[in-house]
């Protein structure tokens, strides 16, 4: 198909009515949908990746978002690729509309409390854990790319996989990552050799708390991401700007507990605290039931325990920093109420023969001389003793019960 042809066909087919945003790489759209003459019901975004002359991407580079929405397999948590072609110079993406638009602004409008931060932090766990079990790693897990699919109870899902890369071409591609939100391993040219899956919970640590931020502040006079994040921009610490966002009780408290403790966590350990943390453990009184499971954030990723490869020099394009690149919150608890102890019922007396005759059995399975073995020998001689010294047996007594099982049965050498 030429691409006189593929132009046409895609300004008869998808007509656009807003731009959406326009990025460093390219430009979304919303569009109407048309089959014919006719014009279907709702919209669509339709995203246009531009490669060659005026832009820094070549055509591989500008293919890896397609390859990565078509190697991961779908999920409820990322956007749907409804259609796809390629033109001369161009790559178009169509995706389902999301009308609430991505977190950054939507937080910038509505205020979330910590209840509603833990719901997209559980989600947003999920939706990582899944993709790096595809072998991705996304490496740009930012506000701006994640986008609000419901409002309430709040939905979200991840969108722009131009930067996401499988784990095996690490170093055979350049790393594109928000330098504000990248790990130390990617900012530090030394930690090169370390990136890995790591990376995308360090990212996230960090939008969640300017999600928080920014959520505060939505009313207007907050500080910019630049103002809570200077200490990132700078390099030199890690400290993150929590008195932004000032605890009003217990449960507030221990999300800055939360995360300050991911914020400084190695690498290897990023996961684990970002999932068992008291703030994740602990599910709000406040979220429903009926809101269905809670996804599993306990859960490691069996790519981050994989050596990583190594890394080669770095290159910058359009403020992300771009070196050469080398599967729970948990399962909420159910809450059943605990049996009623029930009344203890009064135990049976039995002889000590019987009891040893009992234990015989399972002492024959572990080999001459075992302890239950032992205590038979010893029970028989106790009770032919005694019977001997009885001047009127009882016919039905133990004794006569093992002098009985002895006629019947050959003898056996018991070793002590």
């Amino acid at each position: 198909m030429s691409s006189e042809r593929v132009s046409d066909e895609v300004c008869l087919r998808y007509e656009p009515v807003e731009v959406l945003g326009v990025g460093s790489f390219g430009t979304v759209e919303k569009c109407t949908v048309h089959a014919g003459d006719e014009q279907l019901p709702g919209f669509v975004a339709r995203k246009t990746i531009s490669w060659g002359e005026g832009s820094s991407l070549n055509q591989e580079e500008v293919l890896y978002e397609k390859e990565a929405l078509e190697g991961i397999a779908p999920h409820d948590g990322i956007v749907q690729l409804l259609d796809s072609w390629v033109s001369e110079t161009e790559l178009y993406l169509v995706f389902d509309y999301c009308e609430n638009s991505d977190l950054l602004n939507y937080a910038s409008a509505h205020p979330l409390d910590n209840d509603t931060l833990w719901s997209i932090h559980v989600q947003v766990m999920e939706i990582i854990r899944h993709i790096h079990s595809q072998g991705y790693i996304f490496f740009d897990v930012k506000l701006e790319n994640i986008l609000v699919v419901e409002a309430n109870p709040i939905k979200v899902k991840f969108a722009d996989f131009g930067g996401a890369c499988p784990v095996e071409e690490l170093g055979l591609r350049p790393l594109l990552s928000s330098r504000v939100y990248a790990a130390p391993e990617i900012r530090n040219p030394r930690l090169w050799p370390t990136i890995g899956p790591e990376c995308d919970y360090f990212a996230w640590n960090i939008s969640l708390f300017v999600l928080a931020v920014t959520s505060r502040f939505w009313q207007g006079g907050g500080p910019t991401i630049d103002q809570c994040l200077t200490s990132f921009l700078g390099g030199s610490s890690r400290t993150l700007h929590v008195e932004y966002i000032p605890a009003q009780n217990a449960r507030e408290s221990l999300f800055l507990e939360f995360l300050t403790e991911a914020n400084v966590s190695s690498p290897e350990h990023r996961a684990r605290c970002m999932s068992t943390h008291r703030w994740v453990t602990e599910v709000p009184a406040s979220v429903s039931t009926a809101e269905g499971p809670i996804p599993s954030s306990a859960s490691t990723i069996s790519t981050a325990s994989s050596p990583p490869p190594q890394v080669s020099s770095p290159t910058q394009r359009a403020g992300r920093h771009v070196p050469a690149r080398s599967p729970s919150a948990p399962q909420q608890r159910a809450r059943t109420s605990s049996p009623e102890p029930s009344a203890r019922r009064a135990s049976t007396k039995r002889t000590g023969v019987e009891k040893c005759l009992e234990k015989e059995k399972v002492g024959k399975s572990s080999g001459v001389g075992s302890t239950a073995g032992r205590r038979v020998a010893s029970a028989r001689k106790k009770a032919a003793k005694t019977c001997s010294m009885s001047p009127v047996p009882e016919a039905g007594g133990p004794a006569q019960a093992v002098l009985k099982l002895r006629a019947t049965r050959p003898r056996r050498s018991y070793k002590y």
